[in-house]
């Protein structure tokens, strides 16, 4: 019953963000802000996520995931409803909100911990991204037609907030596991976790290919608009399409990962490789074709990296510091997020969108460079 209600959340959840993805940008630019504004939402966002992640982590891993969750549940909901006035500074101040508070993904992953072994995680982590991929089909492509309807992003606010308050009935109904509290030795460190030396490879690379997955969704959808004219449903369809290709991802992710007997640094090698060759690809014959093209091989390298990582990390986090540590990896992310949105758009006003697609190809080989000092293997 835990895990029906656990993959309901994250449902909603990913469905949520995948009904904003093909028209927040464009939304801005129509209540009269600029590409640079774009840009710097995404950072603040990023900022705040940064700052609060390790926080909300371990102030749950204190005082409980189920308060925790009601809590940001409640600020996102009101949130919503602020995002959806037609007003550039309302839009902002609910930007800034939702930065605060949209902890769900960090919250479910720290219930998952609590209530399933080592082993299970890994086929669980597997459905969830499965289901979660469906719901991002769903989700743009029911956002793209919403928003193309008369006051079409307030509709979409409302709707947001619907599914907030569905979030906060599961979680409000749910008998979350007892954990263990969390030692007097890690109270307050929950910053230093990021730079302790048994995480801090993984988390390097994790803050590199998050890099690239961030100016990736940043540009591609602006890529679509305005060099190739795409509208919002048509966004919409090709990131259904991307969703569709992560659901074979992660069905087949186990089966691929063992034709590589789960030998970390040989995955990691050979899904960094695929990107790189990807977007260099992209870059030299630059195609609308060749955007949709570009999902295959990026979902399927994304899915191997995000399993890879995701295992090491559930396999090496202790009782008492899952939220914690997973707070830290979630600010890790939100370190990329801040910084790629502002430079993604002082680039794009210069050398176009495209540029920062090859720009990718930066993090990539540092990554390559590091993937050596992962020894490990997921046995």
């Amino acid at each position: 019953m835990v895990f029906k209600s656990l993959y309901a959340l994250n449902f909603i959840d990913i469905i949520s963000f995948g009904l904003l993805a093909p028209t927040t940008n464009v939304h801005v630019l129509s209540l009269g802000g600029n590409k640079f504004l774009i840009g710097f939402l995404a950072s603040s966002h990023s900022f705040l996520q940064l700052l609060t992640s390790p926080i909300i982590g371990s102030w749950s891993d204190r005082n409980g995931r189920k308060p925790a969750a009601l809590l940001t549940l409640t600020v996102t909901f009101f949130s919503y409803i602020l995002l959806g006035v037609d007003s550039l500074y309302c839009y902002i101040f609910s930007r800034l909100l939702l930065g605060l508070s949209c902890h769900t993904k960090l919250l479910f992953r720290a219930l998952i911990a609590d209530h399933a072994s080592v082993e299970e995680q890994s086929e669980i982590y597997a459905k969830v991204g499965a289901l979660g991929a469906i719901a991002f089909i769903l989700g743009p492509i029911i956002g793209g037609h919403i928003a193309e309807a008369d006051y079409g992003f307030k509709k979409l606010g409302f709707l947001l907030s619907g599914l907030t308050a569905a979030s906060l009935v599961i979680i409000f109904s749910l008998k979350p596991k007892k954990v263990a509290a969390i030692s007097d030795a890690k109270k307050g460190a929950a910053f230093k976790t990021m730079f302790e030396p048994k995480w801090r490879i993984l988390f390097s690379l994790n803050f590199l290919i998050s890099i690239v997955y961030s100016t990736f969704y940043q540009t591609f959808g602006m890529i679509l608009n305005e060099s190739f004219g795409a509208s919002h449903r048509e966004v919409g369809y090709v990131i259904a399409f991307h969703s569709l290709v992560l659901i074979f991802a992660n069905l087949y992710a186990k089966q691929i990962k063992s034709a590589f007997a789960d030998d970390v640094r040989r995955i990691a090698r050979f899904s960094v490789t695929g990107l790189l060759i990807t977007f260099i690809s992209y870059y030299l014959l630059p195609s609308f074709w060749a955007m949709v093209a570009v999902m295959l091989p990026f979902s399927f390298c994304r899915t191997l990296l995000d399993v890879t990582f995701n295992d090491i990390l559930i396999r090496g986090v202790q009782d008492g510091e899952k939220g914690q540590v997973m707070g830290a990896y979630d600010s890790v992310d939100m370190m990329a997020g801040l910084v790629t949105p502002l430079l993604c758009g002082l680039l794009a006003e210069q050398f176009g969108y495209n540029f920062c697609i090859l720009l990718c190809t930066l993090p990539l080989m540092l990554i390559l460079g590091l993937i050596n000092k992962l020894d490990m293997k997921l046995d």
